[in-house]
């Protein structure tokens, strides 16, 4: 994942490393701070809906903020077999 960023930011990748990592970190405080006003409220049963009520709205956005993937940045079948473990 991290050489795809560099090859589609450019002469931009340590700014597209710096902006990666910050939504990582927003991704992991908003879950805390949801998280947690749910187990407040509710108790720790709350957990897997909460966690749900996060997930499914972020994968619906995915779907529409996907952008077509470049030729350059498409794997080859020689790729994938290199890349099997």
């Amino acid at each position: 994942m991290q050489s795809r960023l560099v090859e589609l930011a450019g002469s931009a990748a340590t700014f597209a490393f710096l902006l990666n990592g910050s939504m990582i970190y927003l991704g992991q405080g908003l879950g805390i701070v949801i998280g947690a006003a749910a187990f407040a409220r509710w108790g720790l049963a709350s957990a897997p809906a909460s966690g749900l009520t996060m997930t499914f709205p972020a994968s619906r956005l995915r779907c529409f903020w996907r952008s077509p993937v470049p030729a350059s940045c498409r794997l080859r079948k020689s790729d994938h077999a290199r890349l099997r473990p």
